[in-house]
């Protein structure tokens, strides 16, 4: 399993659960999953949390900015340019299409290929892959409408830390079959540890993508 440190590596071809940056934004987050066009494969994008690759606090953002893959350190961290039109401020997320000489994969770092996106249920164990904090695991407490709600498990530690601020974007998934249910946005600063998402289906349609 990997170490937190190496999530912020520069890795080619792109997966997710590693670093990604808009300078312009100045907030680094966590590429969640790389997706395609939900109905032209050839065309590749990154998804992380609008407050990423976008602007913090839903402001609007500039069509076409670089998204650099770990960091703004040189022309060859450049990887993906943001889509505006594949934006969604409200639902907190957001693409960058696949720069032309960018290679990337499915693969999520240290979890593997992730399965058919379903539906969250309360009970469900899930795991993620973020910048912050690596690989934790959680349990589903709440879902309302969009929003997905996460604990730690019962019996975990209670200084166990499920989320952390640069953790956004990361994609939790079912822990047995790996199937994707929720974008991370956002956990709690202190206090009793929690983290929500997004429902991953409705993700994908604001975004019109299919993994």
């Amino acid at each position: 399993m990997p170490t937190i440190h190496n999530h912020r590596g520069a890795f080619r071809p792109l997966l997710g659960g590693t670093a990604v940056v808009n300078p312009q934004v100045k907030h680094p987050g966590t590429l969640g999953f790389v997706a395609v066009d939900e109905s032209d494969p050839t065309q590749q994008f990154i998804v992380s949390s609008y407050h990423v690759l976008v602007r913090l606090m839903g402001q609007p953002g500039v069509e076409g900015e670089p998204i650099f893959q770990p960091s703004s350190q040189g022309p060859s961290s450049e990887v993906a340019f943001v889509e505006l039109s594949r934006a969604d401020p409200g639902l907190d997320c957001a693409v960058a299409r696949v720069a032309n000489n960018i290679r990337t994969s499915r693969h999520i770092l240290g979890l593997g290929l992730p399965g058919t996106p379903q539906l969250a249920q309360v009970g469900m164990r899930v795991v993620k892959s973020g910048l912050s904090t690596g690989v934790t695991e959680g349990v589903v407490t709440k879902v309302s409408g969009d929003l997905v709600r996460l604990e730690p498990p019962e019996g975990f530690p209670e200084d166990y830390e499920l989320s952390d601020v640069a953790d956004s974007g990361s994609l939790w998934l079912e822990l047995e079959t790996r199937a994707p249910v929720a974008l991370h946005v956002r956990g709690n600063p202190d206090g009793l540890e929690w983290a929500e998402g997004i429902a991953i289906h409705q993700v994908l349609g604001a975004l019109r993508l299919r993994m």
